[in-house]
């Protein structure tokens, strides 16, 4: 069997696994396969457990090629498989590369100096111009001002406690929590609504919501699940676009380098207003601004893309090159340069957000794009 064959036949394996077809006669071809290589050159891995693994190798690797308006678009799939008696870990038509090199010398050119994923880290603002880095700080009380407590817990979010007499109308001051390119934060505003706040991000709020509405202000890109309160309306502003909501759960993404602000709802309702123009989102809808600001377009999203960063993943599904650096250069706080010649192809496919950026770029290379990581600067070549 050829091996392009091969290949195609343990990719058809392995799509009966996912989808729970298979026969434990195909089962044991698939092990045998698989059992086929030698898996010295795992060593790296030996200490993780599976799940760990899972999370590290990205589990199955594809490389299909697909013709669209006649250019051929290399497209590259992760997916897991478990096996009988535990997780297996491996890669399809990556498989030989992955098993059989030397891991010691990694195809991405000129690797001066690998970079870590993003942590947990930002910078809060407090009313009266202090900042505290909240990397630094240590779990507990941050700050007080005006019957507000600040306090950073064992995981890492911020929470906003009010007290009793603030809450009877106290003039609030407002704060900043501000995450720089390779940092996150999840905050608990003062009335209780809960915002993951993604790399490269900005929101402004005010210590307490003491008028009429709940208004906060985002630049970049964040996850809200706001507190019910039929009371006192929610809204978003970010670039241009409002967000008006009582209580729902919804994410904005609002960099000002995308194309269009994006929201997403995921549960309740929100209304979108830009200008005259106003558009009602329903579950699983994304809503972007039209590039005049005339109107909204409104379409049927899978959630679990746009939700992937704060599952901790890279989600790929039919992802230009363009779009997916630049998720990249925010959370491994690196410079994307381009070599002339790169074509701006797909992809498809997960990745952990806690893998080093050289990993990343070892998996993305069986796509066709190679990289040189030179400092600070990330170069894309053909």
């Amino acid at each position: 069997m050829t091996l392009e064959k091969e290949n195609r036949r343990i990719q058809f394996l392995a799509k009966k696994w996912q989808d729970g077809t298979i026969t434990e006669q195909e089962k044991t071809e698939f092990n045998d396969w698989y059992n086929s290589f030698d898996d010295s050159h795992l060593e790296d891995f030996a200490e993780e457990t599976p799940d760990m693994l899972g999370e590290r190798l990205f589990t199955n690797i594809q490389i299909r090629e697909n013709i669209s308006f006649t250019k051929k678009i290399r497209m590259v799939s992760f997916f897991r498989l478990a096996a009988a008696a535990s997780v297996l870990l491996f890669s399809l038509a990556g498989a030989y590369w992955l098993l059989h090199n030397d891991p010691d010398q990694p195809t991405v050119k000129n690797v001066q100096k690998d970079r870590l994923p993003g942590t947990n880290k930002a910078v809060l603002m407090l009313a009266n111009g202090s900042k505290i880095s909240l990397d630094d700080a240590v779990k507990g009380e941050l700050a007080k001002q005006s019957g507000i407590t600040i306090t950073k817990a064992g995981d890492g979010q911020i929470i906003y406690t009010v007290a009793d007499h603030v809450l009877t109308g106290a003039k609030p001051g407002y704060n900043t929590i501000e995450t720089p390119r390779g940092g996150q934060i999840k905050v608990n505003l003062p009335d209780g609504t809960k915002v993951w706040l993604n790399a490269a991000s900005f929101i402004k709020f005010p210590t307490n919501f003491s008028g009429s509405e709940r208004n906060v202000t985002l630049e970049g890109e964040a996850y809200f699940e706001v507190a019910h309160n039929a009371n006192k309306p929610f809204n978003v502003y970010a670039t241009g676009i409002a967000v008006h909501v009582l209580g729902t759960h919804f994410n904005i993404n609002a960099y000002k380098d995308e194309d269009t602000i994006k929201t997403t709802l995921m549960k309740g309702s929100v209304r979108l207003t830009a200008g005259h123009a106003s558009a009602l989102l329903k579950p699983g809808q994304q809503g972007g601004i039209i590039g005049n600001g005339s109107g909204f377009n409104l379409s049927a999203v899978d959630t679990s893309l746009v939700m992937a960063w704060k599952n901790d993943l890279f989600k790929f599904n039919n992802t230009d090159l363009h779009t997916l650096m630049r998720q990249i250069s925010r959370w491994y706080n690196i410079d994307v340069v381009y070599q002339s010649g790169v074509p701006n192809d797909v992809f498809f496919g997960n990745i952990s957000r806690q893998t080093n950026l050289s990993k990343v770029l070892k998996i993305l290379e069986l796509g066709g794009v190679h990289f040189k990581i030179e400092d600070k600067k990330l170069i894309v070549m053909p």
